[in-house]
């Protein structure tokens, strides 16, 4: 296990899970550590990305765009990207149609 600046990373030979122990994401400071946890991610190499959302309860507006480019950038490396979270977080991904971007679990 690995932690990066908000993730937990855990390595398990192809596949990458990276759980945020955080109930928000607010602000430039949250904004700009996350990036840099998502570029780690992207430069992994990982076939399979699991990113462990549930225990987030808030997001600001910038996490949903935050999230597109991560999928993105792991599509255009070959990896796949899964998202595990809350109800009511799931709400805003479907509102906003991220969930055909990223698979839900």
């Amino acid at each position: 296990m690995e932690v990066y600046q908000l993730l937990i990373v855990d390595h398990s030979h192809d596949e990458i899970v990276a759980s945020l122990p955080h109930r928000q994401l607010i602000g430039p400071e949250d904004r700009e550590r996350l990036a840099g946890d998502f570029q780690r991610l992207c430069e992994s190499n990982a076939s399979i990305i699991k990113l462990d959302l549930r225990v987030l309860e808030f997001i600001d507006g910038h996490f949903p765009g935050m999230l597109v480019a991560l999928a993105r950038n792991l599509a255009a490396a070959g990896s796949r990207l899964t998202v595990n979270v809350s109800p009511d977080i799931a709400e805003v991904l479907k509102i906003t149609k991220l969930d055909q971007l990223v698979e839900l679990e």
